[in-house]
């Protein structure tokens, strides 16, 4: 059996230290899919 479930995630960080656009805070939105597959063992809940 296979089971999934996919999640829409938005984010924010900076680097501190950092010299570029990345020392300020920004954001990036992002997919998280997780997939879990096993056996399924007959007349067992």
């Amino acid at each position: 059996m296979r089971s999934f479930t996919t999640f829409d995630i938005q984010y924010a960080h900076r680097f501190y230290g950092f010299k570029g656009e990345a020392q300020y805070l920004h954001g990036h939105t992002g997919i998280l899919t997780i997939e879990v597959e096993d056996s399924v063992n007959m007349g067992v809940n």
